[in-house]
This record gives C-alpha cells, structure tokens and sequence, in this order.
C-alpha cells in the first residue's frame, strides 16, 4: 500500500500513562505506521485539579513528546478539560477537514498488527460507495457464519475509521436524533432488534444533560442516514479500558477476548448491504449480554452493601 493511500490515525488521550503507552506500542507492530501521521489530542486537567491529577495528564504528554515510528506526529495539548466527546467531535473533525478520512482510537485500545492494513483497504475499498460511513474493527464474538468482512447499520467506536463526507452528516442534537428515532418504525432496528434498549437509554440521557457522550450520536447519524459499517470476522482490537481507570467506563469482564494476531481480512463485499446473519448473531449476542441487566439493577443496594461490608470486589 502506498504512503498517498494511508489515512492519518487520530489518537485521543487524557490521564493513563501505561494505557496510551501501551496503545502506540501495538500501533506500531503494524507495518503501514511508519508511513502514518499520527495526531494526538491531549486532553487538560480538569479545573480544580489535585497535584496527583495534574501529575497524571502530564505523564501522558512526556509519553507522547517521545513517540517515535510514524511518519510524523503531531500534538494538540489542549489548555482545558474538553471532556472525551467535545475532544474527539472537535479533533475528528479538524483532522478530516485536512486529509479527507482517518482513523480514530483511544488511549485504552490495543490493536493487531493487521489493524492498519484492514482499515485502510477498507477505506480505499468504500470512498465512494456513499452508504458506507464507517469502518468498525470490533467483534464481541465469533461465529463461523460470518462472511471475512460483512456490513451491519451498528457502530462499535473501538477502533474506527471514518470519511468527511460522512461525518459531516453527523449530528450533535441528541433531542432531534432521539425524536426521529421514535416517531417512526425505528426503535426496533436501531436496538439491533430490541436487544439493546441502552442505546435508547443513551440518547435520551444525552438529550437531558444527564449524560454527554459522542458513539450513540454518531451511531444514531449513521442509522437514520441509511448507513452502513464495514466489520471483520474477529475482532482486530483489545479494550484495555474496562478496568475502572476510565471515565466514561468501570470495570467489566464481559470483553475479555485478545484479537488473533496472525488474523488478516483479505476479503470484502462487493455489493454494499446489511448482513442479515450478523443482524441476528448480533442480536442473540446483545440479549445473552443483557438479559440479567434487570435483576442487577433489583438486586444492586444488596451488591453495594455486600461489596462495602466485605471489602472485597464483586463484579456484577
């Protein structure tokens, strides 16, 4: 692949030193990095800060002043807390406006050394297939049904690619995506047949100021645009984040599988349309993973108390 055909990697990060450490170091097991820009966007200490989190975010900045391996690297230490989805809807978006696509990670993401090469075939492969607007590198399972790289209406944000053309399609209103959502048919696809009601719980929590992410809007901006995310057979990232040190995330086991490092999608469709097996795997996934939500929320004062009283961690 020639370095004109390589997209920038967009790189957020804020105050996890040994996370963001570790992500560039999987980065650069790709080959294609050395012929990759890379950007990352420096979040700042919140106001009123103690030394100790001060200390934090500039430990990542001396990581990041010391990268070596791309192309070139280019820093944005922002003044102030932007917060994680003001930073990337901001950095996203000036990148894109420069170099047409890129691809997008945080600071908790570990990829394959094949990471790279899927993302952009897969967005030199698409550029001008209008209803592709993402390409996705994560799987929650695996399954011998799926074709090598398949196409689904949902977005998985670890690890992503995108084009400006279809980002500038991306809105920002929670109320009016959350509007349209339930004013039509919609609900049930958009909940990967209703086995994912959080993503409705998510947009509405963000129309209400309760709750201010990026995914679910961005997911919602590709759904109701009709649009679809390329996806490969396994997963080509690791989230090394679910372990209570971030802070939109806690602690969970539920996505402990490690992406084969020797896997390589060397197969696309021709033809851009959603798979109705991944539709349905994904479905049977998302209503095995949730189906104890309600009781967890039940039973979670008696959790609180057991957890408080034995000192121990239990994870629900």
């Amino acid at each position: 692949m020639e370095p004109k055909s390589i997209a920038p990697i967009v790189l957020f990060a804020y105050n996890r030193a040994a996370h963001t450490s570790r992500t560039i170091d999987y980065l650069l097991k790709n080959k294609e990095a050395a012929d990759s820009i890379l950007y990352v966007y420096c979040d700042g200490w919140k106001q009123g800060s103690t030394d100790e989190g001060i200390r934090r975010v500039k430990d990542v900045r001396k990581i990041i002043d010391e990268v070596t391996g791309f192309r070139s690297v280019n820093i944005i230490q922002r003044k102030e807390n932007y917060g994680l989805a003001k930073n990337i809807m901001a950095g996203v978006s000036e990148v894109l406006s420069d170099h047409g696509s890129a691809i997008i990670i945080e600071d908790d993401i570990s990829v394959s050394p094949t990471f790279l090469e899927y993302m952009n075939k897969g967005l030199s492969l698409y550029e001008n297939t209008e209803e592709v607007m993402c390409i996705c590198s994560f799987l929650p399972f695996e399954s011998d049904e799926l074709e090598e790289a398949f196409f689904l209406r949902y977005m998985s944000c670890w690890g992503w690619a995108t084009w400006e053309s279809a980002w500038d399609g991306c809105i920002d209103d929670s109320s009016l995506l959350l509007s349209r959502i339930e004013s039509g048919d919609e609900k049930y696809d958009f909940t990967i047949g209703g086995s994912y009601v959080n993503l409705l719980e998510q947009l509405e929590a963000n129309a209400q100021g309760i709750l201010n992410t990026w995914a679910v809007k961005w997911y919602a901006s590709i759904f109701l645009s009709g649009g679809l995310c390329l996806y490969p057979n396994k997963t080509l990232v690791q989230n090394n984040g679910l372990d209570g040190s971030g802070t939109n995330s806690g602690r969970s086991k539920r996505f402990g599988m490690l992406f084969d490092p020797t896997h390589r999608v060397s197969s696309f469709p021709i033809i851009a349309k959603e798979s109705h097996a991944a539709f349905r795997l994904f479905q049977q996934h998302f209503k095995k993973t949730f189906r104890f939500r309600k009781l967890k929320i039940m039973i979670y004062p008696i959790y609180k108390w057991l957890k408080e009283k034995s000192r121990i961690n239990i994870f629900l």
